[in-house]
């Protein structure tokens, strides 16, 4: 019996992998400039972008396209903004309050984007395999107040050598056989 597991299902808050600090610069153009604008952008590099209109922040690969600005924003590493309040990961006296306080702490600062791991570390990250709703409930819970602080987010999934799925197979799911290079997991 093949296994899966949940997917994170990006919210408007999560901007992707991208650079977060950009040179702010006007990339509208009129429109005879438009064809040129298209040909500029498949050579611009990732940009973090405004809408001129709503305000609201988006990543684009190749600069921003027409009806934003690139902007200049002031981006953070809150790295342990999950582990702090994560049952899977005890971490003596920290708590998810602890989080929340540092988020408010950097949007206060005029920080609005940040990055942080979006999974457990080592072989604390067990728990997403043997607790996967409390797990995604904890990550749900802080996705709920980066949108209400009106924050943006840029989780990183995979970090280190945890993340193979020899370890996953292996260690957090117990299940024997060998792993090789193929990620698919089925139980004995």
């Amino acid at each position: 019996q093949a296994t899966t597991s949940n997917t994170m299902v990006p919210s408007p808050r999560v901007l992707g992998l991208v650079l977060v600090l950009t040179v702010a610069g006007d990339l509208s153009a009129s429109a005879s400039g438009d064809e040129n604008k298209r040909a500029s952008q498949a050579a611009a590099p990732p940009a973090v972008c405004r809408h001129q209109q709503s305000g609201q922040l988006s990543a684009y690969r190749h600069g921003c396209p027409t009806g934003f600005v690139t902007a200049r924003v002031a981006g953070a590493n809150i790295f342990d903004a999950l582990w702090a309040g994560s049952a899977g990961m005890p971490m003596p006296g920290v708590s998810y309050a602890d989080t929340l306080h540092g988020l408010q702490t950097a949007r206060a600062s005029g920080i609005e984007v940040f990055r942080y791991f979006a999974s457990l570390w080592g072989p604390d990250m067990a728990y997403w395999v043997h607790n996967e709703a409390a797990f995604w409930a904890e990550s749900d819970r802080l996705m709920d107040d980066i949108q209400r602080l009106g924050l943006y987010a840029i989780p990183s999934l995979g970090y280190n050598a945890w993340h193979k799925c020899d370890w996953v197979m292996r260690v957090a799911l117990r299940w024997c056989g060998d792993g090789g290079d193929v990620c698919v997991c089925v139980r004995a």
